[in-house]
């Protein structure tokens, strides 16, 4: 197995290690988890990789996985902010009724 695919499958596992932890919200994890899994996929350097043809149909189909666990990750982190943003709106309109009240 070329480095090069270990490097994809190991950040695949990674991936679904962070949906896991994700589903848990445990953000402060998922973040140290996530910087890992940055730090492994900027070793991947797929340019000048040679690989025979069931290697290249390995790479391909676990790039494709990959992608769609990105997908997946960067859905839950959208939804998850979008969560954030609305409390915050929540908290800042519940704060000027106080000090409306408070006046």
């Amino acid at each position: 197995m070329s480095q090069q695919l270990s490097l994809v499958i190991e950040s695949i596992a990674k991936s679904e290690q962070l949906l896991e932890i994700a589903a848990q919200g445990d953000w402060d994890v998922f973040f140290e988890v996530d910087q890992q899994r940055q730090s492994e996929l900027t070793k991947l350097k797929l340019d000048a990789v040679e690989l025979d043809d069931d290697e290249l149909i390995e790479l391909t189909d676990n790039m494709l996985r990959l992608i769609a666990l990105n997908q997946q990750l960067e859905s839950i982190c959208q939804h998850e902010r979008q969560m954030i943003v609305e409390k915050l709106h929540e908290f800042k309109k519940g704060n000027n009724a106080h000090k409306a009240y408070s006046s």
